[in-house]
């Protein structure tokens, strides 16, 4: 089965079950359920104007930066070992490829940020209601949602939830209410199967 970006997923319970594969920062586990008030956003954002040349850039990028890095591990153990007679060239290794680097990460930023055009795009999509189950290391609660959202262009998702009702509290015993309820908000770029 392919993978597809999440903008394929438009419906509040394909929305859901994407949301429940997802992991959360600081050791949450986080399980969405009912999910209401659900819509796409558009607005004004840069497009590039050669979408092919970002691609091949990106692609360049990620292989010199990891040509970069593995230049540079040589160059550590050129130094802290009995191969120290090739420092030098590999020093000039690590020199030129960081070079290329920073040329290529120049080219991708006027390719994404000064050759664009402003253009109406798919923005994110979110809910403002909804049911959470929280499991983290105090215990499990139940909550209302109060938004979830991925944003599409940086990968980033956001959820805050409140009027949390403990479920099952680890330590100290059992209270009926947390009114604090809490705020993620997660960068990552996250492919998942279309359904």
């Amino acid at each position: 089965m392919p993978l597809q970006p999440l903008q394929a997923q438009t419906t509040p319970a394909s929305f859901a079950q994407y949301l429940n594969g997802v992991s959360w920062p600081d050791g949450q586990v986080l399980r969405f359920s009912e999910l209401a008030g659900c819509r796409e956003t558009s607005g004004p954002a840069p497009v590039p104007n050669s979408p092919g040349r970002v691609k091949q850039l990106e692609q360049e990028l990620a292989a010199m930066q990891q040509h970069h890095k593995e230049a540079n591990h040589l160059l550590y153990a050129a130094g802290a070992s009995r191969y120290g007679h090739l420092l030098e060239s590999w020093q000039e290794v690590s020199r030129s490829s960081g070079e290329v680097v920073q040329e290529l990460q120049g080219k991708l930023n006027w390719e994404t940020q000064q050759n664009v055009s402003i253009e109406e795009v798919a923005l994110n999509y979110g809910c403002d209601s909804g049911t959470v189950t929280v499991l983290s290391a105090d215990g499990l609660q139940r909550c209302n949602v109060g938004q979830v959202t991925y944003h599409y262009r940086g990968g980033r998702h956001d959820a805050n939830w409140d009027d949390c009702l403990w479920l099952e509290k680890h330590d100290p015993a059992p209270q009926e209410l947390d009114t604090a309820g809490g705020t993620i908000n997660h960068d990552q770029r996250i492919w998942v199967y279309a359904p």
